[in-house]
């Protein structure tokens, strides 16, 4: 076959064709559409082609297809993989086409007070103001109310709550606890008390000392212009004074905006997926799907879902203000490189009614890669990950655990040890501005290895592991962790029998006080006085304004609750750890962090000489090499 010089986004004029029927010399047949098409044409040419989503999801295609939507067009329709073996792209110039689950509200009538309706065939999650992503209206717009009492999973009782308004039919969302934020339908308010339906099986905890909930989707929460509800019929927002004429109001309508199922060989680039209502990509018993340069923006649930497949590919793409989890993926051979996550989760009571929510990245993968990613701003977790031979690096992962608090930058659980994991890596990522941990691993994570990565400020640990064993931890720094830079409890948890902390090797390890307050490790135990099983630490590095008690911490749980604090020397004689460990006493506010986030070695020039933790001295530069860090101190 001739190669093809055609420009379209397919061939790129590159000499490979994928497929254009605009070139006479290119066999693969393609396939155009565009809103100033008719789907009674034959759609095998730019000139004449097909006019909706809807013809090509009827189409008969043979393997090896390509459909191209036109650039700066947008398509209010469902996309459903006609077969296998078919691509997806653009042509045409201009911006990416949009495939969109956002219809423009129109019809609004005024109810009262402000507050105007108009009709809706679904249950909107993501609403869209002249442009910008809104929230649901709540009360109290921004902080929690508190009760002081409950009923398992039942009801709530609140002794400042008055029944007028009454919120009988609206939301209730509870934190239940450090990991969960659930949406409960109220089936019943009175005398102070909350009746509900609940959204997830648990059962309220105390959290910071408090029983916290908030109240959404009433009229009674409509106050503040954009403020809206959906019951599924109508759609209900707050104007004022504002005429709602003046104004955009977009929201979303279809469930699922690609679907993907059954099928194999499918691949997407260069389209915009926006404002579905459930989930922006589904995919489900599907094999090696490939996604790249898209963008994925206003979901209401999930941006990005797949399932019970295997080998998917999604690279280079996008995804903004999704307001449950940008991707949730459980398929084997998943890789996720150069994507940026910008604004997942980060609306308490927008994410999934479960409470399983405000992720970035949640894989589960076997054989999986999640690489060059930059994740930025997230409601929970970054990214959350399990499965063997899956490898995590070279993310920057920056401001986490806005809402929830239970979690980290990176983070896995396992839920048991027999059999025992392999392969999981997490090496040469940065985190950072996180409001938990850096690093964790939870359940009974067990050979995980987590090795030269940069942490820094974070409001917990460096790195917190509960239950582990054969976990490695070496080479890392951790900076300005409030709590300590490394962390390890035992909870005795484990679906079969109690799993203990043991076999586990911390060394290499640079560990740096961001003020005097802040410590070095805690080992915890949760029954008994001891934990010196957990395997074996040495060979770290710590620099600390100066030594003292509460560096190191021995905290016991049961059979009574207490905290040993200890300095160095005392550590090693109760702990037998750090035998070959250096201390650096300096001060702090000499201490400087630099770190590389970028895909090559960059130079970073010193205001005046400086030497590292292994004194070396650097002159006038020093330069990092991609995803590493360096800590220099004052000569």
């Amino acid at each position: 076959m001739a190669l093809c010089t055609n420009t379209c986004d397919m061939c790129s004029g590159s000499g490979t064709s994928f497929g254009c029927s605009a070139d006479p010399e290119c066999s693969i047949p393609t396939y155009y559409v565009s809103n100033l098409g008719d789907d009674a044409n034959l759609g095998t040419t730019p000139a004449v082609p097909w006019k909706t989503l809807a013809r090509v999801n009827a189409a008969t295609l043979a393997a090896g297809d390509t459909v191209l939507l036109r650039r700066g067009e947008i398509f209010t329709e469902q996309l459903i993989s006609p077969r296998s073996s078919i691509t997806f792209g653009a042509y045409g110039t201009g911006a990416k086409p949009v495939i969109s689950g956002f219809r423009t509200v129109t019809g609004w009538i005024e109810q009262a007070n402000g507050i105007y309706s108009a009709p809706w065939p679904a249950d909107a999650n993501s609403v869209t103001v002249d442009g910008a992503p809104t929230p649901m209206g709540r009360y109290p717009k921004t902080e929690w109310l508190t009760f002081e009492s409950f009923v398992g999973t039942t009801s709530i009782a609140d002794n400042q709550l008055v029944d007028s308004p009454n919120w009988t039919g609206a939301e209730v969302v509870i934190k239940k606890n450090n990991w969960t934020i659930d949406r409960n339908l109220i089936t019943e308010h009175r005398d102070g008390t909350i009746t509900y339906a609940s959204g997830s099986t648990y059962s309220p905890v105390l959290v910071n000392g408090v029983f916290s909930y908030f109240l959404q989707r009433s009229a009674n929460a409509l106050t503040e212009f954009g403020d809206w509800y959906s019951t599924g019929e109508h759609l209900f927002m707050y104007f004022g004074a504002n005429n709602p004429s003046d104004h955009t109001i977009k929201a979303s309508v279809i469930d699922k905006l690609i679907d993907i199922s059954y099928r194999n060989s499918n691949t997407f680039k260069d389209l915009s997926i926006e404002g579905s209502n459930n989930f922006g990509v589904y995919i489900y018993l599907s094999e090696n799907i490939f996604f790249q340069n898209c963008d994925f923006t206003n979901h209401g649930d999930v941006a990005f879902w797949g399932g019970s497949s295997n080998i998917l590919t999604v690279d280079g793409c996008t995804f903004d203000n999704t307001n449950g989890i940008a991707m949730n993926v459980n398929v084997k051979t998943t890789a996720v490189r150069n994507c940026h996550v910008n604004n997942s989760g980060m609306i308490a009571g927008m994410g999934n009614k479960s409470g399983a929510s405000y992720y970035g990245l949640k894989i589960r993968s076997a054989d999986g890669i999640i690489e060059n990613n930059v994740i930025t701003n997230s409601g929970y977790i970054p990214i959350i990950f399990s499965n063997n031979n899956i490898k995590i690096r070279h993310n920057k992962v920056d401001n986490f655990c806005n809402l929830l608090t239970d979690g980290a930058g990176i983070y896995t659980y396992i839920e048991t040890t027999n059999p025992p994991s392999m392969g999981q890596e997490v090496y040469n990522n940065i985190v950072m501005n996180g409001g938990a941990n850096g690093l964790y691993s939870d359940g009974v994570s067990n050979h995980v290895s987590f090795y030269n990565n940069t942490i820094m400020n974070m409001a917990k640990n460096g790195i917190h592991m509960n239950n582990p064993t054969s976990n490695l931890v070496y080479n890392n720094t951790f900076y300005n962790c409030t709590k300590f830079g490394m962390s390890i409890q035992n909870l005795y948890q484990d679906t079969e029998y109690w799993v203990m902390a043991a076999e586990n090797s911390l060394y290499g390890n640079l560990i740096v006080q961001g003020s005097n307050t802040q410590g070095i490790m805690e080992l915890c135990d949760g029954r008994t006085y001891s934990i010196g099983g957990f395997g074996t630490s040495d060979n770290n590095t710590f620099i600390v304004e100066s030594d003292g008690p509460g560096l190191f911490s021995a905290l016991h749980v049961l059979p009574s609750y207490s905290v040993v604090p200890y300095d160095l020397t005392d550590w090693r004689v109760f702990s037998g750890q750090e035998a070959n460990s250096t201390l650096i006493p300096t001060t702090l506010s000499d201490v400087q962090l630099l770190y590389n986030d970028t895909s090559e070695d960059k130079v970073f020039p010193l205001d005046a000489p400086m030497t590292d933790a292994e004194g070396v001295e650097y002159e006038s530069s020093v330069t990092l090499a991609p995803f590493s860090s360096i800590v220099l101190l004052a000569l």
